[in-house]
């Protein structure tokens, strides 16, 4: 009798689910490893005997107060949910006369093996902390000095095995937010797991102007900072779908002497991909795009160090160059713990692009483009009270304590971010030149000079206009806070010697 032959669709299904259900057992043993794993704490530290022991020791005094146990007990919930190994570090403090990093708990996550991926929780404040600042950025700080003698280098400037580590600092509001509480979980397993739903080839993708609401409203679904006015909107098509992969936008041209030399000077503003994807060489095929159709000499961008370092983006050509200090910001004070209810915290900006005084209007119906910020009266209350009496001679540090004060009687208290770093790239003699040329020519535009080459530090260092190398304000109060964070920011720079 002849053998009656099995279908080859039937064995291709039989396969498919033979595959199916072992990469579903596969999960769940990895999820039931990580659940029963028992890791001890770096740094030479005391094993924790309870759960609340595993905060680090110099958090313990504030993180009640502040709420910091219940986002530290809902991110580990998360994190075991999403079968992410981690394990608490815990900092040596006994060797310095003060903490020299914030309070909030510390946990490295990825893998054991290999991780140095370090994420910093830092609560919402339940009350405002005896005017206390509660930078986040002192991990960073301390760890990294650009030195005056090459600063083109990043230096270490206390020792330990921790000062390899990718910090990121990571607040509470950020963390709950409804628009942003989903960019940070993508963005967190992307860098912990490298996990992410798509990947994309730059080769595989097509680039087009597109329209700024479009670019706009990408923007603001899968880019932590939002979305903000750009001149210049791109984005990265995918060839296949037709959908839009990635976006990027850049500023108008401005005109900059650079060591006598005119630059045509753009600013990369924004670039991010769907949140929980990768295109590969995304960015580089969208600044190639921009060279083409503008012919830059310099693109500057900014990168924000709550998420780490712009050592990415030096294997593009961009260098650093500059390193802005702790940006202030205004929250609501969260409830307390103890409690059901439930709300919503705000987070408002007081300096930057887009931040006006909140009228009852614009609260009503922002745009895109609004970031949150003060409402009209307490922005009159803090430009005033700095300004009242003897305090208007009074030194900076009274100043900002004065400012603090007016903040907490609206029932607001400061968060710091950590900061940005500022690069450039050159387009003289970068991989991106020869996209220039064409456009060079067609605009009538000088060979460029060979003779006279520069670094790219030369160049940012006597450039006509320069960028502010410290952020300000009209506000007599918000300077007063700002300045105050500045101040903390260089004495702790400054009071640590770096390595040779």
């Amino acid at each position: 009798m002849r053998r009656q032959r099995v279908p080859t669709t039937r064995l291709c299904c039989n396969v498919s689910a033979i595959m199916v259900l072992l990469q579903m057992s596969i999960l769940v043993v990895k999820c039931a490893l990580v659940s029963a794993l028992i890791v001890q704490p770096r740094a030479g530290t005391v094993a924790p005997v309870d759960d609340s022991a595993r905060v680090p020791q110099f958090a313990k005094s504030s993180c009640g107060s502040c709420g910091s146990f219940a986002f530290r007990d809902e991110f580990l919930t998360w994190l075991q949910k999403e079968c992410i190994p981690h394990e608490p570090l815990m900092l040596p403090l006994d060797d310095y006369a003060t903490p020299l990093f914030p309070p909030g708990p510390i946990y490295l996550i990825g893998d054991p093996e290999t991780t140095n991926l370090a994420v910093h929780l830092l609560a919402t404040p339940q009350q405002s902390p005896l005017f206390e600042h509660s930078k986040v950025d002192e991990a960073s700080k301390i760890n990294e000095k650009l030195p005056d003698d090459n600063p083109s280098r990043w230096s270490a400037v206390l020792t330990g095995d921790f000062l390899d580590y990718q910090w990121i600092h990571l607040h509470q509001d950020i963390w709950s937010s409804e628009d942003k509480k989903d960019i940070v979980k993508a963005r967190l397993l992307a860098k912990s797991l490298q996990r992410v739903s798509r990947r994309h080839f730059a080769r595989k993708t097509v680039v087009r102007r597109i329209d700024a609401p479009t670019g706009a409203t990408f923007l603001h679904q899968h880019h932590l900072w939002g979305a903000t006015r750009a001149k210049y909107t791109y984005g990265l098509f995918s060839k296949a779908t037709q959908e839009l992969v990635a976006v990027a936008t850049f500023s108008p041209r401005r005109h900059v002497m650079r060591c006598g030399q005119k630059f045509r000077s753009h600013e990369l503003i924004r670039y991010c991909a769907c949140r929980d994807e990768h295109v590969v060489g995304g960015i580089t095929k969208l600044l190639a795009a921009f060279c083409r159709d503008v012919a830059p000499d310099d693109i500057v961008t900014c990168i924000d160090r709550d998420w780490g370092r712009g050592d990415g983006w030096h294997s593009l050509g961009f260098e650093t160059v500059q390193l802005m200090p702790p940006l202030v910001m205004a929250i609501d004070k969260q409830p307390n713990i103890e409690t059901d209810e439930k709300i919503i915290i705000n987070r408002r900006h007081l300096v930057g692009a887009g931040v006006t005084p909140a009228s009852s209007d614009v609260q009503k119906s922002p745009s895109v483009f609004t970031r949150p910020t003060l409402s009209e009266d307490i922005w009159e209350d803090l430009g005033n009270c700095c300004l009242e009496g003897e305090l208007s001679g009074a030194d900076d540090a009274t100043k900002e304590l004065t400012a603090l004060t007016c903040l907490d009687r609206h029932g607001l208290a400061p968060v710091y971010d950590a900061g940005v770093e500022r690069l450039i790239l050159v387009i003289r003699g970068s991989k991106l030149e020869p996209h220039v040329e064409l456009k060079r020519v067609e605009l009538g535009l000088s060979p460029y000079d060979k003779e006279h080459l520069y670094s790219a530090h030369e160049l940012w260092q006597q450039s006509v206009p320069t960028f502010p190398n410290e952020y300000y304000s009209v506000s007599v109060g918000v300077n007063a806070l700002l300045n105050g964070a500045r101040r903390a920011f260089v004495n702790k720079t400054n009071n640590v010697p770096a390595n040779p």
